[in-house]
């Protein structure tokens, strides 16, 4: 491998996104396609994938925040443009999906569309965000700042737990933790993680195996959530320090994944609500055709909207928001 100056160049992270909005997305057509694939295992293993896609999300998030933070101070300008990435496509595209469906705005539902409640993802970025922001305007040590953040986002994650929210709610919160990790201390990570590579690399592939082998045998035997906590923690952990290590091998071009990480926020956002939409619209016509017209709808609309808003900031600020 050759060395590596930071851990993810702009390209490396869209790439990995791009990677991650596929697994997100594949591990919800699986189950509505489930009947469909005979093999259990694989059903259940492909269903799964959409947790460690969203490891990926957040530990560059995480890399990306800090990063950004060490060149411009945290305050209103920084906040600014994290809504801006953020929160305002999804504003946008919630608020489309809303008034589409239809019925009574009450209190309950505008308090769940302002927080991001019905899509858990942009709740937690949203948590992350404010955590951050908190943690660095308050803070000047950056173990400090990293001690305070991790302490916040697993007590955050501990109380979902304890709300008794599905395993995906919290197992990937760590990896944000994660990234920022890497952006604060990346020289010295940097050197410690490129010496002797081959021997780390199979050493978490050693690891995953077993964190993959744990997690096919656990869907016989349902747990209770803090028991799934830890375990689930542990395993992205070992998934997201995986990714960064094979990220640094992914220095050739990739179009097609780069793509679709830059529109990766759109994707999530819509996916589901067009497949739904689509099979309604379609009745019982042939599923397969359905999937292939939403995934098709999907990734249209993705892109008019990230281009639209794109040039929308470019007018504004006289740049592109990506």
């Amino acid at each position: 491998m050759r060395e590596r100056k930071v851990f993810f160049t702009k390209e490396q992270s869209f790439l990995l996104r791009g990677i991650a909005i596929i697994m997100v997305v594949a591990s919800h057509y699986v189950v509505w396609y489930g009947d469909l694939v005979t093999w259990e295992s694989l059903r259940y293993a492909v269903s799964r994938l959409g947790i460690y896609g969203v490891d990926i999300f957040f530990v560059v998030s995480g890399y990306g925040l800090a990063k950004v933070s060490a060149k411009r101070p945290v305050g209103r300008e920084f906040v600014t443009g994290r809504l801006r990435n953020t929160y305002v496509p999804y504003l946008l595209l919630a608020g489309l999906m809303q008034l589409w469906e239809g019925g009574a705005w009450t209190l309950k539902r505008g308090l769940h569309f302002l927080t991001g409640y019905d899509f858990w993802f942009i709740q937690n970025i949203l948590v992350f965000y404010l955590a951050f922001f908190l943690v660095f305007l308050l803070l000047r040590k950056n173990l400090t700042r990293l001690f305070a953040l991790a302490v916040l986002v697993f007590l955050y994650s501990y109380r979902l737990a304890a709300m008794d929210r599905a395993s995906f709610w919290f197992v990937s919160n760590l990896a944000f933790v994660i990234g920022v990790a890497l952006a604060l201390y990346e020289k010295h990570l940097i050197r410690i993680m490129n010496a002797v590579w081959p021997l780390q690399m199979l050493f978490l592939a050693v690891l995953l195996f077993w964190v993959a082998k744990s997690g096919m045998d656990i869907r016989f035997t349902p747990v209770e959530n803090y028991d799934k906590m830890i375990p689930g923690m542990a395993a992205s952990v070992v998934w997201t320090l995986f990714t960064v290590q094979l990220a640094g091998i992914c220095t050739g071009r990739f179009g097609c994944l780069c793509f679709l990480g830059k529109i990766s926020l759109e994707l999530y956002l819509l996916h589901t609500f067009l497949y739904f939409e689509i099979v309604r619209l379609a009745g019982m016509q042939n599923r397969l055709l359905q999937g292939m017209a939403a995934l098709a709808a999907t990734i249209g609309m993705a892109w008019g909207m990230h281009t639209l808003l794109s040039l929308f900031w470019k007018r504004k600020w006289g740049k592109i928001c990506v």
